[in-house]
């Protein structure tokens, strides 16, 4: 019996020692990757800050990232999805605010949201078009920045808003014409939200359940291989 509880606790080891190096092995390369990421971009703006003005001030007003959704939309979860995945590394450069324009009821029935489909329609007004230059239609998700980007819809990639986001950052001039339409025309803020609100925490629960997994996995191994070994002794 005592061979088979060192047998046992060697094949343990054997298993959960190797798991452990890898798991902070890769815990270890995206806290490196994502600090990494955070440096280059402080370290390039510090630089270009220094150069322009002579001063090595570093700048704490963040640019806002404008986003009109629906619950329903697709298109604006793959927004939601893609910067849940990429806002804690951005978090010192923009903010999102999110505006939340249509809902479902219970019954599943699209329902306006009357308090951001307003300022949705001021800021429609003011812009009339989107980047390339097509007249805006209600359409979402509906993303503003500054004075001059407006993008509606989304894709898969969400980098040229990062880079928009990461210009207007070093823009001296930088406007927040959204802020401003809602300023002047005093439209109802109540519904908006902060990014973190909604943000998805899909690829987070997707991780925790790959580990609970892996260790369900091994717990299953060893209870077969202990049971195996107790066999063998007996016969």
């Amino acid at each position: 019996m005592k061979r088979i509880l060192v047998s046992f606790l060697i094949m343990t080891m054997a298993i959960l020692i190797p798991l452990n190096v890898v798991q902070a092995a890769k815990s270890n390369k995206k806290t490196t990757s994502t600090k990494e990421t955070a440096k280059a971009a402080e370290a390039k703006e510090t630089t270009e800050t220094a150069e322009t003005t002579g001063a090595k001030e570093e700048k704490t007003k963040k640019v806002t990232i404008h986003l009109f959704y629906a619950s329903w939309c697709p298109h604006c979860h793959d927004f939601i999805d893609y910067f849940s995945d990429k806002y804690a590394e951005y978090d010192k450069y923009f903010e999102i605010k999110a505006y939340l324009v249509s809902d479902t009821d219970s019954s599943g029935k699209s329902v306006s949201v009357p308090e951001n489909s307003k300022i949705m329609e001021a800021v429609i007004n003011h812009f009339k078009k989107d980047n390339d230059g097509k007249e805006l239609d209600g359409g979402i998700p509906l993303i503003i920045i500054g004075k001059s980007f407006v993008q509606a819809g989304f894709g898969t990639d969400g980098q040229p808003i990062i880079d928009k986001a990461m210009e207007e950052y070093k823009n001296e001039k930088y406007e927040d014409v959204v802020q401003k339409i809602i300023k002047d025309k005093k439209l109802d803020t109540s519904k908006v939200v902060s990014f973190s609100e909604i943000a998805s925490p899909a690829k987070t629960e997707e991780s925790g359940t790959m580990s609970a997994l892996v260790i369900i996995g091994i717990f299953v191994v060893l209870i077969g291989g202990f049971a195996g070994l107790v066999v063998a002794s007996k016969k």
